[in-house]
């Protein structure tokens, strides 16, 4: 795996591991009690960060079958980027996507979902790992907000 790569892909394994910690000891009903009437439980919050990335492999997977006819990206990219972390650092909050929160279970099983969210990162590194250097720098995914990155 190139190395720029597999270094953002521990940090992510490490950020990962640091939410799996913290609710390891949890019993299923402070994982699937709501802390208010309009938020989301603990297990549905995981449930939503599993969906979104197994979303995001799944696209880009697809969009590797097809990497030499991607764009590069380029400073406009760069700039999209940038915006995105720049508000999802700020502390307002955005409504997930219809696509995502609509198929949020009421009750999370987090000790499966923390079995499939690892299964779909091993098939992600795997992915990542067959990679050529060459096609880091092409456009595979696009984000529902900023557009292609």
């Amino acid at each position: 795996m190139n190395p720029g790569l597999k270094k953002r892909f521990d940090r992510l394994q490490h950020q990962k591991s640091v939410l799996v910690d913290k609710v390891r000891h949890l019993n299923d009903e402070q994982i699937n009690s709501k802390v208010n009437v309009d938020g989301w439980t603990l297990g549905q919050v995981y449930y939503h960060l599993f969906l979104v990335e197994n979303g995001t492999f799944k696209y880009i997977a697809k969009k590797m079958k097809e990497i030499t006819s991607q764009d590069e990206a380029g400073l406009r990219s760069l700039y999209r980027i940038w915006l995105l972390r720049f508000f999802l650092a700020m502390p307002w909050k955005f409504k997930a996507p219809k696509t995502t929160s609509d198929s949020i279970p009421d009750a999370v099983d987090i000790g499966e979902l923390i079995l499939n969210w690892e299964e779909m990162r091993d098939k992600f590194q795997l992915l990542l790992i067959a990679q050529e250097d060459r096609f880091l720098k092409r456009k595979v995914f696009k984000h529902p907000s900023i557009g292609y990155i």
